[in-house]
């Protein structure tokens, strides 16, 4: 234990020195440290980058990380298939199954955009998202269509 010296011995005034047990409070300093570095890194694997289109700009637009001359692989994401644009301006229509092949001559530094129609589950988005990250494809963004009232 560890004591705390306040020097009020003289005086005849009552002594308010303290012991702190040092144990448990180094045990709850490293768990706190422990939680901060364990959620850090949680939050960098769990990042998806999402964007929200401009009302007047076309959803197929280059950002600012990428660059001018390299166009994204979009991906149109329907009830059942997806629609594959490569940046050639080919494109095919494949199921959730066939993605990967389709997706094998894509580099994996180059953006992947996906694109999901609103009547897509989350658990379809969550299941292309965990697909194109297991297959090397670490460079996806998620846009979202604005809000049209």
């Amino acid at each position: 234990m560890a004591s705390i010296s306040t020097g009020s011995e003289g005086g005849g005034r009552k002594t308010v020195d303290s012991e702190i047990p040092l144990v448990p409070f180094i045990d709850l300093l490293l768990c706190c440290v422990m939680f901060l570095l364990v959620t850090a890194v949680w939050n960098q694997l769990a990042a998806v980058e999402a964007s929200t289109p401009n009302l007047g700009s076309d959803d197929r637009r280059t950002t600012a990380d990428t660059p001018v001359d390299a166009r994204p692989v979009y991906l149109e994401l329907t009830r059942g298939d997806v629609g594959v644009v490569f940046p050639d301006g080919t494109s095919a229509r494949v199921t959730l199954e066939q993605l990967p092949i389709v997706l094998q001559h894509v580099d994996s530094a180059d953006v992947i955009e996906m694109l999901p129609d609103d009547d897509v589950s989350h658990g379809e988005v969550v299941q292309v998202l965990s697909g194109l990250r297991g297959a090397g494809h670490p460079r996806v963004r998620l846009l979202v269509h604005p809000s049209q009232t």
